[in-house]
């Protein structure tokens, strides 16, 4: 509806177009599309509190189950690119030494016997909003092919947060954005055993080596020393894996092409003051 409305010259300004619209803004003489790698990240989270999902063979076998690459040409069309790790490339701090796990069914089916799951088991991921149910439809799809049989229930946003913030869930898929461009932005609240639920530890994971990390990192003076630690944090969540990282996804904004004066930023704190 917003790039409808764009391309109608109803509204001057479309601030985040959806992956799908983006080429037919592209190909409209009278719009413009403007686009940037995000600081965001897409990332299917697992509750390690569940009794499945506590061990650490499950949530390695489900990264192996997952073909990140499809979920960048099919749900971002390419608009994007595979998350290797839990920070954005884009954060000073991320590390490209971090492979990102790779599309790999029979070692999920080897973790998952080894990890009394021969045949596979049912569980349910939590999600809002039509392109995470398309990205919910093909992870149902890919675990189904390991045995894994995935229930999607959709929630209305606020009912979303209730149920995650309360650990009802199990799976559920959700994006995480730095606008700060600091790495403790990507970790502290996502990771830290005190922010269990509303305040960002959807994962409901308490490790005291994370815990560390993450102080350690906080408070280092030495920007490369702070580098390294926040490279060994990747490196050690790689391995426990409390998420399926998916990808970060550009942002794209869209704009009348006589709409004059505005520029990206690179936090998406798009600034709106010099438009004419």
């Amino acid at each position: 509806a917003r790039t409808i409305a764009l391309e109608a010259g109803e509204v001057d300004l479309v601030w985040s177009v959806d992956p799908t619209d983006c080429a037919n803004v592209e190909a409209n003489p009278d719009v413009l599309l403007l686009s940037q790698p995000s600081s965001s990240i897409e990332y299917m989270g697992m509750n390690v509190t569940k009794e499945v999902f506590a061990d650490q063979r499950v949530r390695q076998a489900i990264n192996y189950a997952l073909d990140k690459q499809a979920f960048v040409d099919t749900i971002i069309e390419g608009r994007g690119t595979i998350a290797n790790s839990y920070i954005n490339s884009a954060i000073p701090g991320w590390t490209d030494e971090v492979e990102a796990y790779p599309y790999d069914p029979e070692k999920a089916k080897e973790l998952l016997a080894e990890a009394g799951y021969p045949d596979g088991f049912s569980c349910k991921i939590y999600v809002n909003g039509d392109v995470r149910t398309r990205s919910a439809q093909m992870i149902q799809a890919q675990l189904a092919e390991v045995g894994i049989t995935v229930d999607i229930s959709t929630y209305e946003w606020g009912a979303l947060l209730d149920s995650l913030n309360a650990g009802e869930h199990e799976m559920f898929i959700l994006g995480w954005s730095n606008s700060s461009f600091d790495a403790d932005s990507s970790t502290y609240q996502l990771f830290h055993s005190s922010n269990h639920g509303a305040t960002g530890n959807l994962a409901f994971m308490t490790d005291e080596k994370v815990d560390q990390l993450i102080s350690d990192a906080a408070q280092e003076t030495d920007n490369a020393k702070r580098m390294e630690l926040y490279k060994e944090l990747q490196f050690y969540l790689h391995d426990f894996s409390p998420w399926c990282p998916l990808y970060y996804r550009d942002d794209n904004v869209g704009v009348r092409a006589d709409l004059k004066g505005f520029e990206l930023h690179k936090g998406a704190n798009h600034y709106l003051g010099n438009l004419y």
